[in-house]
């Protein structure tokens, strides 16, 4: 096979991609683990969870527990649309979002702040090949922590044998929050790709990761910000509505969800391609 039709075939760069995974291959692991006990630990607990005073509960919580749950709380009176909030659970995202930054800020940004960069440019490996790399990188991260939550729900439901939970609903919503994921990996390499100080990169996506998540927590209190909430990616996260059957606009936020990442990866390789890095 001759080097051009090869460099074609393979658009990544396999030894970085070995490197990555050698170094985050256990962190995916402890990750997925963890998320598998959550779901199933959570799916568990819904037997006990009494159907009958649900939307009594519901309409009782506190004022700031809404918001935090968002628009979608009252369309919880099943346990199909409970088990799907566990994918809205603080839990969940949290583990996505740290994955999401820590695995493309420590490939990208971190080489330039350690002074290790020097090494990685001086190899025949293009700079888009190595974000193409990265973010593929992520999306396999991605696809074995969101299989994770998937396997633990269905643990949860053959052990509790809660047949009436629509398990092909919860792996929707799994699709929908993978997408989600693949915005905020994007984000992560955007940041990465454009700053030389990794605490940068890392701050900077985390900032944008807390107003987007204010911006759903707030629009439940201010009419204002409600008309505003569409620019936050978690508008476009519907675990419940998924869950209840109802919400037609699905195809819709998958396709701004992936068109806004395809938009920041596109961005980064032409920036990461051209900007000036330096090596002492």
């Amino acid at each position: 096979m001759s080097p051009g039709i090869k460099k074609y075939i393979l658009p990544i760069s396999v030894p970085i991609w070995g490197r990555i995974w050698r170094d985050y291959w256990h962190i995916t692991l402890i990750c997925g683990g963890t998320l598998v006990g959550f779901h199933w630990l959570a799916i568990t607990f819904l037997p006990k969870y009494n159907m009958k005073y649900r939307l009594y509960i519901i309409d009782n919580l506190p004022g700031i527990v809404k918001a935090m749950i968002g628009p979608d709380l009252m369309q919880m009176t099943s346990k199909t649309s409970i088990a799907a909030f566990i994918y809205l659970h603080p839990v969940s995202l949290l583990i996505l979002v740290a994955f999401a930054i820590m695995m493309p800020s420590w490939m990208l940004v971190g080489q330039i702040d350690r002074g290790t960069v020097e090494l990685l440019l001086a190899t025949p490996v293009s700079r888009k090949k190595i974000i193409f790399t990265t973010f593929l990188a992520g999306i396999v991260g991605g696809i074995v922590l969101v299989a994770s939550m998937l396997l633990g729900s269905w643990i949860g439901i053959q052990q509790t044998h809660l047949t009436e939970i629509r398990f092909d609903r919860i792996c929707v919503v799994a699709l929908n929050l993978y997408m989600l994921y693949l915005l905020i990996l994007s984000g992560s390499i955007f940041f990465s790709a454009i700053t030389s100080i990794r605490g940068m990169a890392v701050g900077w996506t985390i900032a944008l990761g807390v107003i987007a998540y204010l911006l759903h927590f707030l629009a439940e209190w201010w009419t204002w910000v409600g008309k505003i909430a569409f620019l936050g990616p978690l508008y476009y996260f519907r675990p419940i509505k998924i869950a209840a059957g109802n919400y037609t606009d699905l195809p819709k936020d998958l396709t701004i969800l992936v068109a806004a990442s395809a938009v920041l990866l596109v961005i980064s390789m032409i920036w990461f391609s051209r900007r000036d890095i330096a090596v002492v």
